[in-house]
Order: structure tokens, then sequence, then C-alpha cells
């Protein structure tokens, strides 16, 4: 089953400054963000492009076990 969770992006994430292409997350986890939020507005330009930053909020899809690994490498809370 495929959940939907929003994530936070930490301070400490390895993923702040980094685009969502170089991430890699649907390659390597199975998880695919649907969105992005950056201080109550969503992103206007393609997403794959947009460098994160500390407090980004990502709508994330993926299985539960997929999600969980993500968070436990600190990429999100």
């Amino acid at each position: 089953d495929l959940l939907f969770v929003e994530a936070v992006v930490l301070a400490a994430s390895p993923a702040v400054g980094r685009t969502l292409k170089t991430l890699r997350l649907q390659e390597l986890f199975g998880v695919q963000v649907l969105g992005i939020n950056r201080h109550g507005a969503p992103a206007a330009q393609k997403l794959s492009s947009i460098r994160l930053r500390s407090g980004d909020i990502l709508l994330l899809q993926g299985h539960e076990s997929s999600i969980r690994a993500l968070a436990s490498g600190g990429y999100f809370n």
C-alpha cells in the first residue's frame, strides 16, 4: 500500500542545497516527491530543479518501509 506523507527538510539534512534530481529519491528509496511547499507557498518551478532548504515541506508518496528508510537516513522529519 502506498502512503502519502508530509516531511520537513531538517537543517542537518544531506538534502539541503541539493536538487531532487541529484538526490534520486525515487531510484534509491522508491519515494516520489509530489510537491514542495516553502514558506506557505507551493513551488512554482519544476520540482526536480529546486534546491532544497531547511524547513521545506515535501509531499511524499511511497511504501511505508521506503519512507521509514528515507527518514532514518536523516533526510526529513
